[in-house]
């Protein structure tokens, strides 16, 4: 096992989890992207901008920490 895929693996979780309660709750976007990447999403979703930008992103974050975790373990 190596100690970066360990490292990347909690890594990942813990923000996407972070990222999901963030949606939960309906706070302000912990990513960041440049204006021309989120200008067509902003018009979509407008005030829910944040709470699907936050929730898609901690899905793919989580996905990502899991299939790590899935590649580490099993």
């Amino acid at each position: 096992m190596s100690i970066i895929k360990i490292i990347a693996c909690v890594f990942l979780i813990f923000t996407g989890s972070y990222s999901l309660y963030r949606s939960y709750k309906n706070k302000k976007s912990i990513y960041w992207e440049p204006p021309s990447g989120t200008y067509l999403s902003k018009k979509i979703f407008g005030k829910h901008f944040d709470r699907w930008h936050n929730f898609f992103w901690g899905i793919i974050f989580l996905a990502a920490g899991l299939a790590v975790f899935v590649d580490l373990f099993f």
